[in-house]
């Protein structure tokens, strides 16, 4: 396992890891300002900067931090004196898990979250469809190929958190879906995952580590 250390120097790190710490508590009471203002002031261009920061700012950040201190994909060494990009990104998207609801909003609109996962820079093909139930916890570590459907309640993790010889590991790999694909629901896709063009996977197929197939499907 790759135990590289990133490059952020100590002090630097301290005043990121306490903004990032409480990123998720900033961005919320920022966006509630913001609407109470549009509301009791009637500013309306207060309501359009509210939705600016709770949509925009986390993927920005996310895309200029990556750019300093890129994400490596494979196993990197979790050490809580050290930079991680890995955790600034978990850290950015926290609010999103905390409120899901913010993120289901995008799919009112075809194409919307694709775009969305774009902005976390991802690669989504066109006409890609993903039902609402569908749950991707790195948001910038997919590629989607053209005409893909992923089906509801499909669970896309990127990433996985493993232990060895004492030390705390974080696992990143993007997971890839080939042009045509069908993913039905209840699936679950791990690290690695890299799924051919034009196939059919069943309902409640899951996918560990690096795997092309199937490893398993879920007993109903």
């Amino acid at each position: 396992m790759s135990n590289k250390k990133q490059v952020m120097p100590r002090g630097v790190y301290r005043v990121v890891k306490f903004f990032l710490i409480y990123y998720a508590l900033l961005l919320a009471l920022s966006c509630l300002s913001l609407i109470y203002v549009a509301i009791t002031q009637g500013r309306p261009e207060c309501m359009i900067l509210a939705l600016a920061v709770i949509y925009l700012l986390p993927p920005l950040t996310h895309r200029f931090m990556n750019s300093l201190y890129p994400q490596k994909q494979g196993a990197t060494l979790i050490d809580p004196n050290e930079y991680n990009p890995w955790i600034n990104s978990f850290r950015l998207q926290k609010i999103y898990t905390i409120c899901p609801q913010l993120e289901r909003l995008l799919f009112l609109a075809p194409g919307l979250y694709g775009a969305w996962l774009r902005l976390w820079g991802s690669k989504v093909g066109k006409n890609v469809y993903l039902l609402p139930g569908v749950e991707i916890v790195d948001r910038g570590n997919v590629n989607f190929g053209d005409y893909v459907f992923i089906g509801n309640k499909t669970y896309i993790s990127p990433h996985i958190v493993m232990t060895s010889n004492g030390k705390t590991y974080v696992y990143v790999k993007d997971v890839v879906i080939g042009k045509g694909t069908f993913v039905g629901a209840f699936c679950t896709l791990g690290p690695g995952t890299n799924i051919p063009s034009l196939q059919s996977i069943p309902a409640g197929s899951y996918f560990t580590l690096n795997s092309s197939e199937p490893d398993g499907t879920r007993k109903a």
